[in-house]
């Protein structure tokens, strides 16, 4: 019962039998009680840097304790995906700094992620055919959470192998910053569009669960004919680097298997000579997905206790629209 310091404290308990088997319980409250931060203790964190942590969670010794700044520090450290537990206690030291002004001294315990993971998978669909997809990742990386990590995918339509950096937000800045380098194949009826670039980009995470990402992608795209014509064949190379803007807002309780939730999306891109890209153009790609449960949520087997409905009725919409600026035509390898 930490939870008062700034109105109310509960400083003990105590719990009573009665003869007709009901149980008292009295509280000993003092009112208008603040506590004040005398030291920040942590504990179990192993890999990322105590002045990492810190800067993290903006807890400084004497300062009063604000239970909603403990709240967001501990949103603060569990976003920054490094680690599995945080556990935030305020406790009373004893003693007297002022009138209703207590010492307090906060105990942080962490436990870390593994700093290695490993992802992969199989499937399989009515068009694609099979497919294999694999993720590794070291999700420590020096330190304050960084990830470094490697990614790959294989099926008939997208043969692709990633590399990619990722810097999660710091305190007071809820920006993570990613970047990546990828080669990429992609298979269409007529055509195959071979990519290799860049690509780096920043996340800024808003209120209600939006999320505003923007950034700058340089890509050589090598498109050409599956079978081409021998007296006219379609054989282009062509540097795309667009600057790209996105807002994402994500209400799902699962990204993987939800069972209820929105998520929307709307994304631009806008290409021109200015920005080394031999395409000039415009493109905006917005879609929306809704689930609604049609049952009670009931055990999934193999789920180690998590609770889905059976039955849900999910539905998706998208939109594309693109066009060439200057005169340009849309290529294929830009087209939806």
């Amino acid at each position: 019962w930490q939870t008062g310091f700034n109105d109310v404290s509960v400083s003990s308990t105590t719990v009573k039998d009665t003869d007709a088997g009901v149980v008292d319980v009295e509280f000993l409250i003092t009112e208008n009680q603040r506590g004040q931060i005398e030291s920040v203790q942590l504990s179990g964190n192993l890999r990322t840097s105590d002045a990492f942590v810190r800067s993290q969670i903006g807890l400084d010794p004497g300062t009063l304790v604000d239970f909603e700044q403990l709240n967001q520090a501990r949103r603060r450290l569990y976003g920054t995906g490094a680690y599995s537990l945080v556990d935030i206690q305020a406790v009373d030291t004893g003693g007297d700094l002022a009138p209703s002004t207590k010492p307090v001294a906060i105990r942080l315990n962490l436990r870390e992620v593994a700093p290695y993971a490993l992802d992969y998978g199989a499937f399989f669909d009515t068009e694609r055919g099979p497919g294999a997809i694999g993720d590794f990742q070291n999700r420590n990386f020096l330190g304050n959470a960084r990830v470094l990590g490697l990614r790959a995918r294989y099926d008939a339509d997208l043969r692709e192998v990633r590399g990619y950096f990722s810097q999660p937000s710091q305190r007071g800045l809820s920006i993570a910053t990613n970047v990546a380098g990828f080669v990429r194949r992609e298979f269409e009826s007529d055509f195959i569009t071979a990519r290799r670039g860049v690509s780096v980009q920043q996340e800024l995470t808003l209120r209600n669960r939006f999320v505003l990402s923007y950034g700058y992608r340089f890509e050589r795209a090598h498109t050409f004919e599956r079978n081409p014509d021998p007296l006219f064949p379609f054989d282009i190379v062509l540097n795309v680097a667009p600057v790209t803007v996105a807002l994402n807002r994500d209400t799902r309780d699962d990204a993987l298997q939800a069972s209820r939730g929105t998520f929307t999306s709307h994304a631009f891109e806008y290409a021109s000579g200015a920005l080394g890209s031999d395409l000039k153009l415009i493109k905006y790609f917005g879609q929306y997905n809704r689930y609604f449960p049609l049952s009670e949520a009931s055990p999934v087997p193999f789920g180690g206790g998590v609770e889905k409905p059976r039955f849900l009725f999910a539905s998706s919409s998208r939109l594309g629209l693109a066009a060439g600026l200057g005169g340009q035509d849309i290529v294929p390898s830009e087209r939806f």
